[in-house]
């Protein structure tokens, strides 16, 4: 019997249902959490209690609205905030215990026990809400069931999804195993029976404007197949640079590394289409499955038959499809074709990674959102073109992003792509475990989807070493061979790891690949500048700059080299063409203006009438002023109302640890980061450091500068004794070195990066309180003339270069 609003109070007086954490006494009227009431409004209770009663039962959303609100009429927006409510009061962020069934409605998929705690549920006593009504010995059996597997899944399935004990752990397993696997880029050339590549379709239209929608139909089919975790898919990026290829089969696969390959080919007239597919044998060229579809264009008929082509390419390649997978495969994403069609130019638009092209793809994503405000992967993209928008106030477009994502879940609470866009959003936050546990879910749901491994290596700075990072890339690449932004972020992090001839390598074969793309000048100049190639360095931000003028970080990275190169009127030019295009209250605006005038020793004008946001954009403004008193006097006048951001009262112990007040400095850093104090959380804040406040070295000085000596040497120890230090952000070692005494090993760092025409930024490092027993050491004084030669060594190859130009 399917639930309905009349047994919705039937038989449950004096019941108390047992699930997880939570206890819910239908007599009292509430839901105990360990022990403790958890407060819940009247509408919240009762849609808990219906969901709790009809456990493992899919429940419409009709028949919640008529069990919660009998006798009146109420919005779709009610049931969604009183479900937002109850996944909230559950900690069910991941909708693990009520999961959404697209179009259809819901299910709290949550083993329940009526009367008994869960350590009597063999005892007969109790029921579970998925039981077999058969009989008692098959209600224990199951029961039994649930138990096991729940031994099985809690390190994933935790109540609270966030707070990642086991979400570590499942990310240390893929990321051991994906280094086992794809340590080195050659074991990308392993090729698995069941991996297929789909090439491009042919456009066997009359019309050039067809060719879009024939690009959506190899989108989607490539979407459906990546559901199938029993196959390796090659993304689309890799694929389409064999769009009208005269390479061979065979050739095509062992650039890809799959068996299998899928062609076809696209005819649109009018309101019908046909299409033609065939699977390949790779490595013999001979057919496997070959099919010709004809069908009239309406959104059901088109995903019918990419939903069939899927099937039959996965039995052909004998991958076996789990329940889920089928129903997933067989999925209808939106009855709307105008919408479908608006969302496959979005996906086209943002797969070229050009900041025009973002834009308009996130304009095609709201079109196809606001036809269908239902469609689940159109909210997923313009969450992506949110996050990958170059341009901005930030603050609001996280806002935005986040909404997306999140309406992207509350449709489909099993799409494993808004898993990893809003698994962007926490990490852009800094909310690392949430992100963490994010992408888990991804990948658990899409193991095909390469953005999601692509985008948790970023993650990884904070969280794993350099060659776990490495290893989640390369599982990207696998998936997504050609795909320009995986291969520039492998090439980074080898610079990263030290690796930097093979990093160079790499971003000039990806120059030799696309011309075009305007990262990899940007990634190589970057190279250059922290090598005191600083000349060099400009040269490659303005090829990135030339390359993708809309985009203004470029800009700014040229305009800051014009700082150490001492092209002030350079400089101030980009400033007025960034504020001109950008608007005054752009962030470049703020960073880049007032320090145009702390260079031109104007720092009263510069901070006038500024706030704290204004100043946590300008960092540079307040370091690169020597009155500290000023510093502090002008950041202790502002405005209680709202309290200063974290990163300004950063500012303000900066400046009174620069005037040896170290007490002062360390109290207003406890306030930010109490546990610094403990040595016990010191692995953890170090490994965190990237999101950590401040700099650890730095700290270890205060410390020791404020009577602490014994703690801020324990610190610095701990420090020294931290793994792959690479990535342990904020740190420098020579600081740490100077901090504790050790002037020779602190001159040696500093010695050897200039050997090397390592960037240092000795002006502020040799500026530092610490220093001043040494003002006159020879060593002190010859690093200090070497830095000033290396200067304008750097300078006059920048002129030199400018006439060669011209």
């Amino acid at each position: 019997m399917a639930p309905g609003n009349g047994e919705n109070r039937v038989n449950d007086s004096g019941q108390r249902y047992f699930f997880g954490q939570f206890i819910l006494d239908i007599d009292r009227g509430t839901l105990l959490k360990h022990g403790q009431d958890v407060p819940l409004r009247p509408k919240t209770f009762e849609a808990l209690c219906y969901l709790v009663r009809h456990s493992g039962v899919l429940v419409t959303r009709q028949q919640l609205q008529e069990a919660v609100w009998p006798s009146a009429v109420v919005s779709d927006e009610s049931l969604t905030q009183c479900l937002a409510e109850v996944r909230k009061t559950l900690d069910d962020v991941s909708r693990d215990m009520i999961r959404t069934v697209p179009r259809r409605g819901y299910i709290f998929d949550v083993a329940v026990t009526i009367n008994a705690p869960a350590d009597e549920a063999d005892s007969g006593v109790s029921v579970s809400g998925r039981s077999d009504p058969s009989g008692p010995s098959h209600g224990k059996t199951f029961e039994r069931a649930v138990i096991g597997l729940l031994t099985l899944v809690v390190a994933f399935i935790a109540i609270d999804r966030f707070i990642l004990g086991a979400a570590r752990d499942a990310s240390e397993d893929l990321t051991a195993a994906n280094a086992e696997q794809v340590a080195e880029p050659a074991l990308l050339d392993t090729i698995d029976d069941k991996s297929v590549a789909v090439l491009p379709f042919a456009n066997r239209s009359a019309l050039i404007e067809d060719e879009y929608f024939t690009d959506g139909m190899h989108d989607e089919l490539l979407s459906r197949l990546s559901q199938i975790s029993a196959l390796k898919v090659i993304s689309r990026t890799s694929v389409m640079r064999y769009e009208d290829t005269r390479m061979s089969i065979p050739d095509i696969a062992r650039e890809l590394g799959v068996a299998a390959i899928v062609e076809g080919g696209v005819q649109r007239s009018g309101n019908q289409v046909r299409v033609n597919i065939q699977l390949i044998n790779a490595a013999t060229d001979e057919h496997l499955w070959a099919e010709i579809y004809d069908r009239e264009i309406t959104a059901e008929n088109l995903f019918a038959m990419q939903s069939e082509i899927s099937s039959s390419i996965a039995q052909s390649l004998q991958a076996t499809l789990s329940p889920r997978e089928q129903s997933r495969v067989f999925d209808l994403p939106t009855a709307s074709i105008d919408a479908y069609e608006h969302f496959l130019k979005g996906r086209q638009l943002m797969a070229t990674g050009n900041a025009a092209d973002n834009k308009e793809a996130q304009r095609q994503f709201e079109m196809a959102v606001e036809i269908d405000p239902e469609f689940a992967l159109g909210w997923v993209g313009v969450a992506d073109a949110i996050h990958l928008s170059p341009v901005g106030n930030r603050t609001k477009l996280r806002e935005k992003h986040r909404q997306a994502a999140e309406k992207a879940l509350q449709l489909d609470d099993e799409l494993g792509e808004a898993y990893t866009s809003l698994a962007s959003y926490y990490d852009e936050i800094l909310e690392v475990d949430k992100a963490e546990s994010a992408y888990l879910k991804a990948i658990e749901l899409n193991p095909n989807y390469a953005q999601t491994y692509h985008w948790y290596a970023g993650l990884i700075d904070a969280r794993l070493d350099g060659e776990k990072k490495l290893a989640l890339l390369y599982k990207a690449a696998q998936l997504d061979p050609i795909s320009l932004a995986v291969q520039l972020n492998i090439g980074q992090t080898l610079r990263i790891l030290g690796r930097e001839d093979e990093a160079l390598d790499q971003l000039n074969e990806l120059l030799d690949r696309e011309p075009g793309f305007a990262d990899a000048y940007r990634a190589i100049g970057q190279i250059h500048w922290n090598n005191f190639r600083l000349a060099e360095a400009a040269r490659w931000f303005q090829l990135a700059t030339e390359r993708d003028p809309e985009n203004p970080w470029y800009k700014h990275r040229l305009a800051r080299l014009y700082i150490p190169l001492g092209e002030v009127d350079r400089y101030e030019k980009l400033v007025t063409e960034l504020k001109d295009k950008f608007g005054a209250n752009s962030v470049h605006n703020q960073f880049l203006g007032p320090l145009l005038l702390v260079i031109e020793d104007d720092w009263d004008d510069a901070v006038s009438g500024a706030d704290d946001s204004y100043l946590r954009n300008s960092e540079s403004i307040v370091k690169s002023n020597r009155d500290w008193q000023k510093v502090i006097d002008f950041i202790e006048a502002l405005p209680a109302d709202p309290p200063p951001a974290p990163s300004v009262e950063y500012l303000r112990l900066f400046a009174h640890a620069m005037m040896g007040e170290y007490e002062p400095a360390l109290e207003i850093y406890l306030e930010q980061q109490p546990n610094w104090i403990n040595p016990e959380h010191w692995p953890e804040m170090l490994t965190l450091a990237r999101f950590a406040w401040g700099e650890p070295c730095l700290l270890a000085g205060i410390m020791i500068g404020s009577g602490r000596e014994s703690l801020g040497l324990a610190l610095v120890n701990e420090i020294n004794n931290t793994p792959d230090q690479k990535f342990v952000w904020n740190v420098n070692p020579a600081v740490c070195h100077l901090v504790s005494g050790d002037y020779d090993q602190a001159l040696a760092w500093f010695e050897e990066k200039a050997a090397n025409r390592r960037y240092v930024e000795w002006e502020r490092f040799g500026s530092y309180p610490w220093w001043d027993p040494m003002k006159d050491d020879p060593r002190f004084l010859g690093l200090w003339k070497r830095n000033l030669e290396m200067m304008a060594e750097q300078r006059a190859l920048f002129r030199q270069s400018l006439e060669t130009d011209h």
